[in-house]
């Protein structure tokens, strides 16, 4: 089968090394970023596409009823589109844990009131899985309960930290690090009660609840479960808040993608928009690499070292500073769509099922997806896409052969390959660097470009098998 990404920019490729083919340069707005990527987090937490910006309009019009000041509303605003920055840091755990799918307990633990550990344990496991087979060696609610708070803790630690690193100041970093909390203290990570958590953190979590029981149900079961949780998980006067907004919340769940995007666009707080320069937008890419990485163990520090091994490559290929600055980003954010699948397929030592490789084998496709929908990132998603596509046709996702391969994109692939090979895995040590070359070399030019993996072996100072480097010129 043969997956297109649509719509993607044709590629100037005269066979060698060049950059896409670009678009006038136009102002790129830091929250147009944030809600592109908001894709990413919506894959990470198994839910529909546009979850998070669902749940930020409703955070928006609970703000404009309780007449929020202008500063706690851009606050709100911003969390709103990251509330989920810190998630993938529980994803190993949760599986570990509980033996469950990452994806869909969290977004089964949106759905119940997981503060009851055997709730929480039906929520977490698919309709095909076992009581016996989810529940964590069957011993108990109070393991569930400390496996929860751990994760909980993780994902509002991590989260803030993101955001601090971000530069999308305290406050946001405030309602990250309390996301979790419920009005009645049973919330985590801290156990805070009614007005010691921060009102952003309380508006958020009712938004993000709110909007995933809309997807699931309907407004007014969303509206139900509101009520009935109103001075335990929410503040009541929130709830209150959220009277009539079912019509807005059917009508947001309806939106294409383009329009829920313009809705959230046109929901932005007065004050000025933040442009994201390249620093900025340097900045995110390697935020939402680590969010990627984050998911397992054996992929942390995986895209950053992809991108550097790539930036040498380039280095050596002679590519001005532009075409580097964003082989760089792509380097980063090729892994992408790795948030569509479960920590179970990801942590598979052993061969993986024909069902299993075909899920595997799209998520390039999800990468390109959500780059070519967030502005500032779009000339990334070819490159993105194509990162696993082969010389002689036979890579995925797409089936591309030769010239149609987007010549960054090879160096990605070199680079990915070569980051692999050369960092432990759960099934076998790293490999040195030699090592890693002779293997790669045997697809040269059959499965990978041959001037670029001689360009890499260069930059480490070793001949490619066969095939010594010669610098362009």
């Amino acid at each position: 089968m043969r997956f297109r990404l649509h719509p993607i920019r044709a590629q100037a490729d005269t066979g060698n090394v060049t950059r896409p083919v670009p678009d006038a340069p136009r102002p790129v707005r830091v929250f147009d970023v944030l809600a592109g990527l908001s894709l990413a987090l919506d894959l990470a937490e198994g839910q529909r596409d546009g979850h998070t910006m669902r749940a930020t309009l409703t955070a928006m019009v609970l703000a404009e009823r309780l007449g929020l000041p202008l500063a706690e509303r851009r606050d709100l605003y911003v969390a709103s589109l990251v509330r989920d920055l810190g998630g993938t840091a529980c994803a190993a755990l949760l599986h570990a844990g509980m033996g469950v799918d990452d994806r869909y307990a969290r977004r089964g633990l949106k759905l119940v009131d997981w503060t009851r550990a055997s709730r929480a344990v039906r929520a977490a496991r698919a309709p095909d899985q076992s009581w016996l087979a989810a529940a964590p060696s069957f011993q108990g609610p109070g393991r569930v309960a400390r496996l929860l708070e751990q994760a909980a803790r993780l994902r509002c630690e991590r989260g803030a930290t993101l955001a601090l690193r971000l530069g999308l100041g305290r406050g946001v970093a405030g309602i990250l690090a309390a996301t979790d909390e419920h009005w009645d203290g049973s919330g985590l990570p801290a156990g805070l009660q009614a007005g010691r958590i921060p009102i952003g953190a309380r508006v958020t979590l009712l938004a993000d609840v709110v909007a995933a029981h809309v997807s699931a149900s309907s407004p007014s079961a969303a509206n139900a479960m509101a009520r009935a949780r109103a001075g335990r998980w929410f503040d009541p006067t929130l709830v209150r808040a959220l009277d009539g907004l079912e019509v807005e919340c059917l009508r947001w769940n309806d939106l294409s993608d383009g329009a829920l995007f313009d809705a959230v666009r046109a929901a932005e707080p007065d004050g000025g928009a933040l442009l994201a320069g390249d620093a900025m937008l340097d900045r995110i890419a390697t935020a939402y690499a680590e969010v990627v990485d984050a998911k397992s163990a054996w992929m942390l520090g995986h895209s950053k070292r992809v991108a550097e091994v790539a930036d040498r490559i380039a280095i050596r290929l002679t590519l001005d500073e532009a075409a580097r600055r964003d082989l760089r980003r792509a380097a980063l954010l090729h892994d992408l769509g790795k948030l569509s699948l479960p920590n179970a397929l990801l942590e598979k030592p052993g061969p993986l099922t024909a069902e299993q490789w075909q899920r595997v084998s799209l998520y390039p496709w999800y990468s390109g997806r959500i780059l070519a929908r967030t502005p500032g990132l779009e000339p990334l998603a070819p490159i993105a896409v194509a990162h696993h596509e082969r010389l002689d046709g036979r890579g995925y996702p797409s089936g591309l052969r030769g010239a149609e391969i987007p010549a960054a994109a090879r160096i990605v692939a070199i680079a990915d390959g070569f980051e692999a090979l050369t960092a432990d895995r759960p099934w076998r040590p790293a490999l040195p660097d030699d090592t890693a070359l002779r293997l790669l070399a045997r697809d040269r030019g059959i499965g990978v470009d041959g001037g670029v993996l001689a360009a890499l072996a260069d930059a480490l100072g070793h001949d490619a098998p066969g095939e010594p480097f010669r610098r362009a010129g």
